[in-house]
């Protein structure tokens, strides 16, 4: 499943870790992949979402994604 980000103005993450935000934006292949993005973001926003683009759109919150491993 492809999926992308938006933001409350209905547009879409272009990626890199301080993403613009375009009509179309960047589409990541795997769950793994945008993960993996996130955890390099600088500043996930609370309105962003993660949409799941398929046969049904799926819509969650980008920050429920997030995980990133604690700097020790």
């Amino acid at each position: 499943m492809p999926y992308k980000i938006r933001n409350a103005e209905n547009l879409y993450s272009t990626g890199g870790d301080t993403p613009r935000f375009t009509r179309d934006g960047k589409t990541w292949s795997t769950l793994g992949r945008l993960k993996a993005h996130l955890k390099f973001v600088s500043n996930i926003g609370n309105d962003w979402v993660i949409e799941e683009h398929g046969y049904i759109k799926d819509v969650f919150k980008a920050k429920d994604m997030y995980w990133r491993e604690p700097w020790y």
